[in-house]
C-alpha cells in the first residue's frame, strides 16, 4: 500500500547497515554489517551558480552543479572488519592487525551502503524505510580517544557518497509494512 502524502510519520531507531562490493549490484553478499551504530547522518547538498545580467547583475539564469554527499556513522562499538574498512584494507577480511600505511597501491575503494531502518506514524503503523548509497567511499582518517573513565570510545566513521555510472547518488524507498 502506497504511503499517503499527507501521513506524518516520525523515526527513532537508528540504522542497520550493510557494505556490498561496487560490483554486487543484487546486493545478496554483505562483506560488512554494522547493526551497532549509536548514529548515522547523511548530508547530501549540491549547489547552484548563476548568470546574471542586467544593470543590477541579478541572477537571470541558474545552473547547478552535481549532488554530492558525506554519510557519518558514529559508534561506541567496532569489529575488525569495519577498522579494516576504515584503514583501506580489504572489506569482508577480519584479522587482527591492521594497518595504516602509505603505499604505491592507495587507490580509493568503493562499496554500496544499504541502510534500513522503521518510521512509525501517529496511528501506530509502521513503514521501512531503505536508503542505498549507490557509489560510497571511506575517507582516510581515523580519530580515535582512549580513556579509563567517562563516556566508553566513540569513532566517526565518514563515506564519501559519490554517483554511480547511472548518474545515481543515494535513494530512498519507504513502504507500509503494518497496516
Amino acid at each position: 500500500m502506497a504511503i499517503a502524502t499527507t501521513t506524518q510519520y516520525a523515526n527513532r531507531y537508528g540504522l542497520n547497515l550493510s557494505l556490498y562490493g561496487i560490483a554486487d549490484t543484487s546486493m545478496a553478499n554483505p562483506l560488512v554489517t554494522i547493526d551497532f551504530a549509536n548514529q548515522c547522518t547523511y548530508d547530501v547538498s549540491g549547489d547552484r551558480v548563476w548568470a546574471t545580467g542586467g544593470q543590477d547583475h541579478a541572477n537571470k539564469v541558474g545552473f547547478n552543479n552535481p549532488l554530492n554527499g558525506t554519510l557519518t556513522i558514529s559508534t561506541q562499538l567496532m569489529t575488525s572488519e569495519l577498522l579494516n574498512v576504515i584503514a583501506g584494507g580489504t572489506a569482508g577480511s577480519a584479522t587482527n592487525t591492521i594497518e595504516f600505511k602509505n603505499s604505491a597501491n592507495t587507490a580509493p575503494k568503493y562499496y554500496i551502503i544499504k541502510a534500513e531502518t522503521v518510521w512509525q506514524d501517529a496511528d501506530g503503523t509502521t513503514y521501512s524505510e531503505t536508503i542505498v548509497a549507490h557509489k560510497a567511499s571511506p575517507q582516510r582518517a581515523y580519530n580515535i580517544s582512549y580513556s579509563g573513565d567517562g563516556d566508553p570510545t566513540s569513532v566517526d566513521v565518514v563515506f564519501d557518497l559519490l554517483q554511480n555510472s547511472d548518474g545515481k547518488l543515494l535513494t530512498v524507498t519507504k513502504a507500509d509494512i503494518q497496516g
